[in-house]
């Protein structure tokens, strides 16, 4: 689940990528990437929630595949692509009595593909952030991605 982690990393990421860049990764860019970080596959649980009582195998077949390495870019990222494509098209403005607004641009600065992109980037760095960080690191993907297969013998020698 999102936590202070992914709300620091998130934001200081993109930071940095906008720093690095020099201004070619914009405030969009990182507001989509940051999003998708702070959530994730997260979303996965929440689509479970709402689907368990009307078609729980959906549900279930949802939660087992948002956490895998293709389960959230094929199953949810080109739909959160779509959201944040479609959101990107406004602007907030303050007009001359200093009321805040939202106006249509009529276009979204973003491709399509970058939106995708970036929800998928956002979607990776949020489980890469969980597998470090949930049960301390000791979680069996966390193992299996740095395994050389030696550690199991090195138990049974020591």
């Amino acid at each position: 689940m999102p936590g202070v982690a992914h709300a620091l990393f998130g934001p200081g990421h993109s930071l940095f990528l906008m720093v690095a860049t020099g201004g070619s990764f914009t405030a969009r860019h990182g507001f989509v990437y940051t999003v998708n970080n702070f959530f994730g596959p997260d979303i996965g649980s929440v689509s479970e929630f709402f689907l368990k009582s009307m078609w729980p195998r959906l549900g279930d077949f949802l939660i087992h595949h948002a956490h895998g390495l293709w389960g959230f870019p094929l199953l949810f990222a080109p739909f959160l692509a779509l959201f944040h494509y479609w959101v990107l098209r406004f602007d907030l403005y303050r007009n001359a009595s200093g009321s805040l607004r939202f106006a249509s641009t009529g276009m979204s600065p973003l491709s399509l593909f970058q939106c995708y992109i970036l929800v998928v980037a956002g979607g990776h760095s949020h489980s890469f952030l969980e597998i470090l960080f949930e049960d301390n690191g000791i979680t069996e993907m966390y193992q299996w991605i740095l395994s050389t297969g030696y550690w199991e013998r090195i138990e049974n020698v020591l």
